[in-house]
């Protein structure tokens, strides 16, 4: 049997309750402005070398957010501008603007892709918010299936610390369970450098299980004709589909 609460505990145990809901409820994402575009290509204009990729990927996905398709020529000249006083070559520059256009802010605004990283901001009641960093920018471009629709996961891509690609087609399964070596190992292990803590490892793992997104990638086990698709080591040849590969 519950012990019974005294009149005067009842308030403060409803403030509690309440402050409780309020942190755990998603919070719906501010829409960036011009000036969060402006500084961000300010960030990239300042970027070292190694970081030019990343940067120009982040100022991509921040200009889309912002202004929508519409703008994305004019956003795309205005980067790649940008990346020519870089060490990023232009064919390179082109996909990692377009792959930052690709990407769709998170579902729960508590979550932030930004410059510096991925970031989770915690909303408290009468003080001022808490930001936690979970790792280097990661980009989530599509959410990945079989032709049975089944075996879904995320593609994934990140940049090393010397700039360069990597991008995986990760199964969401492997985030079912306590065992994070099984795809942070893989993260890890290609450059990305995840923080170290328990709880920035938790809040990560519930980014990308709870990441949302309309882009669609179709994953083959093997090369070779697969459907109206061929398919390449290094790419596909399409006969009828707009699904990427």
């Amino acid at each position: 049997m519950s012990e019974k609460q005294s009149p005067r505990q009842q308030p403060r145990a409803r403030k509690q309750n309440k402050c409780a809901q309020t942190i755990s409820q998603p919070v719906k994402r501010r829409k960036p402005t011009i000036v969060d575009c402006e500084n961000a290509l300010d960030r990239l204009a300042n970027a070292s070398p190694s970081e030019v990729a990343t940067a120009l990927s982040v100022a991509a996905a921040e200009l889309k957010q912002a202004e929508g398709e519409a703008w994305q020529e004019k956003a795309q000249q205005t980067l790649l501008q940008v990346a020519k006083g870089s060490e990023v070559e232009a064919p390179a520059a082109q996909q990692i603007i377009e792959d930052g256009f690709r990407c769709e802010a998170h579902p729960d605004g508590r979550f932030s892709l930004e410059s510096d990283g991925l970031w989770f901001t915690e909303l408290k009641e009468n003080s001022d918010p808490k930001r936690t960093w979970l790792g280097p920018p990661l980009l989530v471009l599509g959410q990945t299936r079989d032709e049975q629709s089944k075996e879904w996961g995320l593609l994934l891509k990140w940049f090393d610390p010397d700039g360069k690609p990597h991008t995986w087609a990760m199964p969401k399964s492997l985030l079912v369970g306590k065992d994070r070596a099984a795809w942070l190992g893989r993260l890890v292990g290609e450059g990305w450098c995840a923080a170290p803590g328990q709880n920035e490892q938790r809040l990560l793992a519930i980014y990308l299980m709870t990441h949302k997104t309309n882009q669609r990638v179709r994953c083959v086990p093997k090369t070779g004709w697969c459907g109206d698709a061929f398919v390449f080591p290094d790419g596909v040849v399409f006969a009828g589909t707009n699904e990427e590969p």
